[in-house]
């Protein structure tokens, strides 16, 4: 449920998906609150205003790695997305964040199931699909 979530590990974001978290919340300071404030600022100067296009790091701490930090980041309130952040809203999700956090290997383990599983779920192969040039756009 949430393996998936780690590949937040590696990879870019544009400020635009975020902003909101920085420059929208209902909080006094414009800043969502369950972000960290060390955090929100460093963003702030990477992704100047809302409609920024920059891209940052989704994980900072391993950048191109592929590791268990993403969910380290995610219990110190360092969660890039509202999505990411989420995950402890709730004891039980906290309880797998926590885990991951912990433990690398149970998280690649895991992780590594969720792919192959996801890679199962609506395949479409011969003339009903493509392989895209661009992911963000069809051919």
């Amino acid at each position: 449920m949430f393996n998936w979530s780690g590949a937040h590990t590696i990879g870019i974001a544009h400020c635009s998906a975020f902003a909101s978290r920085l420059y929208n919340s209902s909080s006094s300071s414009g800043v969502d609150p369950t972000l960290d404030a060390a955090y929100a600022a460093q963003l702030k100067q990477q992704c100047p205003t809302a409609g920024s296009d920059t891209e940052v790091q989704m994980d900072p701490p391993s950048e191109l790695g592929f590791d268990n930090s993403y969910y380290q980041g995610i219990l110190r309130h360092r969660g890039l997305f509202t999505s990411d952040q989420t995950l402890v809203s709730t004891p039980a999700a906290a309880a797998q964040v926590n885990l991951f956090a912990r433990n690398s290997a149970i998280f690649t383990r895991r992780f590594a199931a969720a792919m192959v599983r996801m890679g199962s779920i609506g395949v479409l192969t011969g003339s009903n699909g493509e392989i895209r040039t661009n992911c963000r756009v069809p051919n």
